[in-house]
């Protein structure tokens, strides 16, 4: 939480990959994972003490999620989600809740509540062509992504925007650049236009102004 551990993946588009860098000093110093091997290291998340990394690749045959449980000194392989274009991860404050998208067209989330060890697949969001941008509260409750054409996903109860809150933006389209990012346990308590006569009190994405309350 202090920002004292950090872990990236590394990509390179113009060869077959990289390694993962964790660094102890704040980004002064930096230390190549070699063990995790070279690959396109899209997705990368910590725990809030920097303890508990997670990081999704991909490759020619798609790749694995790794885990480590100290700090990136050490690395498990997570077969259980099996070999995917992994574009990006994100996790809990405690390091046990990880979500992760695939990215590969017909690729779903999945999500795991005990570190890594096993996923489930959740299909109920359905396989839209999701993008590396993907985040969720302290607690790994609410989970909020992007999906071609530009939709926000999440899979928290909406605050009564509709039945079906898998697409948040139903018939709405938001294209967001970069990652989002959500502080603390919350939910999505509604979403408005942005107009002159009611402007944004709350988070502006793309014309719309998303309220957010505590979980």
């Amino acid at each position: 939480a202090d920002g004292t551990k950090i872990v990236a993946g590394a990509v390179d588009y113009l060869g077959s990959g990289d390694y993962v860098y964790t660094s102890a000093d704040s980004g002064v110093t930096w230390t190549p994972q070699t063990s995790v091997g070279i690959h396109q290291w899209f997705g990368s998340a910590s725990s809030a003490d920097g303890t508990k990394l997670a990081v999704g690749g991909t490759g020619p045959s798609g790749y694995y999620i790794l885990t480590s449980a100290d700090s990136g000194t050490s690395w498990t392989q997570q077969t259980g989600a099996g070999l995917r274009s992994w574009v990006g991860i994100t996790s809990s404050a405690d390091g046990t809740k990880l979500a992760a998208v695939d990215g590969a067209s017909g690729g779903y989330i999945y999500t795991s509540s005990d570190s890594g060890a096993t996923w489930v697949q959740q299909t109920s969001a359905g396989a839209p062509g999701w993008s590396t941008g993907i985040t969720s509260s302290s607690n790994g409750a609410m989970i909020v992504t992007l999906g071609y054409p530009g939709y926000i996903y999440t899979n928290a109860d909406c605050g009564g925007l509709g039945a079906n809150c898998g697409i948040v933006t139903q018939g709405r389209i938001i294209r967001l650049r970069g990652h989002i990012r959500l502080k603390g346990n919350i939910r999505l308590a509604g979403v408005t236009p942005v107009t002159t006569a009611s402007p944004c009190a709350g988070t502006r994405f793309g014309g719309y102004c998303w309220y957010f309350s505590p979980a």
